[in-house]
């Protein structure tokens, strides 16, 4: 099982990943995990991450997934994989699904978890107990997920529906236990 899977803030995505992961026995692989394993593990992909990171430059669409792909050679996936969030850009995107697609070891899914937000800030707020200064940061990031990430759901959703990787949405509404199944259910 190859997948990636992503949610807004809040959503449970992290939870369900790790579900998902244990359920098919394959690592969750986040990219930022990636990156800093790279620089640990002091690859030239780690050094030149912090080469850029010294001149306060952004590492661009390629070096991020040369990192994430370095490291899935370096971890036990050859059962598969899940990738915790999405690419940052829709060139990123592109790149990630073809060069998975060139290791033949293409996504076999991707996993959108669906909420909107003002279910989503109830629901932690709950759990949280917010106040209306932490609600306001809350909805602020939560915008920020949607400005940036909106695109590269549009991206695996259009994909899809060209006949290329199938992109489930499914809905962040019940209980976790709901949730988990209808991943399970969407991918099997």
């Amino acid at each position: 099982m190859r997948l990636m899977m992503s949610g807004p803030l809040g959503s449970g995505a992290a939870a369900q990943q790790e579900r998902v992961a244990e359920h098919w026995r394959i690592p969750a692989i986040d990219l930022g995990v990636a990156v800093r394993a790279e620089i640990d593990a002091d690859t030239a992909l780690g050094r030149r991450a912090i080469e850029l990171f010294d001149r306060g430059a952004e590492l661009g669409d390629a070096l991020p997934v040369d990192m994430l792909l370095s490291h899935l050679d370096r971890v036990a996936a050859e059962q598969g994989f899940l990738l915790a969030g999405l690419p940052s850009s829709v060139p990123q995107a592109e790149l990630l699904t073809r060069r998975l697609m060139m290791r033949g070891t293409p996504l076999r899914a991707v996993v959108l978890l669906d909420e909107p937000a003002e279910q989503t800030m109830a629901r932690v707020a709950a759990r949280a107990g917010f106040d209306a200064s932490a609600a306001d940061g809350f909805r602020e990031r939560f915008a920020l997920y949607e400005s940036t990430q909106r695109p590269v759901l549009e991206f695996y959703r259009d994909h899809a529906r060209q006949g290329g990787i199938p992109c489930y949405t499914v809905p962040v509404t019940g209980d976790a236990d709901e949730v988990f199944a209808r991943i399970v259910d969407a991918l099997e």
